[in-house]
Formats: C-alpha cells, structure tokens, sequence
C-alpha cells in the first residue's frame, strides 16, 4: 500500500500495462519453463490478474479473484477527485489518523482502523505523520 517506490516516475494505472508487467516479471522470474501457476488477485489485483491471464500469463493452470470492484470503481472515477479532496494530508499521530479514518474516511470498524490506517502512513520529518501513498496524484 505505496511504499513501492516506481522507477520509471510514472503514476500509469492503466490496467493493460499492470497486467503486462506482472506477465513480463513472471517471464523474467521463470524463463522458458514456467512452473504451473495459480495467479491470485484481490481487489485491483484481481481486475490485474484476470487481465495477465487474458494476455498469456506464463504456466498459468488457475485464476482465484477476491472482491474485483472494477466496475464499481469505473463508476466512482467522476467523484474521486471530490472524495479526494476532502482527505486530510497530514495528521498530529497516528492516533489522529485513525480518529479521521473513523469520523470521515469510510471505516466504521475501530479494530479495523487500528490494523490498516497505520501501515498507510509514514512519519515525516517535522514528527506529523503523511498518507504514503499520494492517491491525489493518481486520480
């Protein structure tokens, strides 16, 4: 949940071209002789996989897909910059973070608030604590 760091500096989500690196890694890590394979996705992972699988995914003998929202997240697209915008950037504590994520960001579950909201956030310089990831910059 983005503390991958891309070197290419692209922000590209196009699903064609995530299938794509996910079938050239696949080559990469396996050459010639692919062992059999079953490619497991969830959530966009599974909208990735099921699109490596329609573009040859190397050995692959099974597809399992978890909760895809790909449709529903096309639906969503007009809205996200104004969903988006109303995400606060930066918090005193993680504890603050959490408080938000439970008052305005969409969770209702406080345990799992404390499990997901942390492992989203990097502690910066100046001791505040930052989203890793800057989804504004993808949407």
């Amino acid at each position: 949940h983005g503390a991958t760091k891309c070197t290419s500096g692209s922000n590209d989500w196009d699903i064609h071209l995530l299938a794509s690196d996910c079938n050239r890694l696949a080559n990469k890590l396996f050459g010639e002789k692919p062992p059999p394979t079953v490619l497991v996705g969830h959530s966009m992972g599974g909208a990735v996989a099921t699109h490596a699988a329609k573009q040859g995914f190397p050995g692959l003998q099974g597809l399992v897909i978890v909760d895809v929202v790909e449709g529903t997240a096309i639906a969503a697209l007009p809205h996200m910059n104004a969903i988006l915008g109303r995400r606060k950037a930066e918090f005193a504590s993680v504890q603050d973070a959490i408080k938000w994520s439970l008052q305005h960001g969409g969770l209702r579950s406080v345990e799992s608030a404390r499990l997901s909201v942390p492992k989203q956030l990097r502690t910066c310089e100046n001791g505040k604590v930052q989203w890793i990831t800057d989804l504004q910059s993808s949407s």
